[in-house]
């Protein structure tokens, strides 16, 4: 039981701070795109037509 808690929190942890670093980086992003080109932008868009990942764009071919 204990061994399983603490891995659980070290998880929980480790998780933690790779989403709230991402979502720093995507928030940081979205505003310096702001200042710097005037533009509401987002960090990560996904459509029928492309996925976007920060400032790399996928195009997606056929339907």
């Amino acid at each position: 039981m204990k061994r399983s808690l603490y891995l659980f929190l070290i998880s929980f942890i480790i998780t933690s701070c790779l989403s709230g670093g991402f979502l720093g980086a995507c928030a940081a992003y979205e505003n310096t795109v702001k200042i710097a080109r005037g533009e509401e932008k987002r960090a990560v868009y996904i459509s029928r037509q492309e996925i976007r990942f920060f400032d790399f764009e996928y195009k997606i071919i056929g339907n």
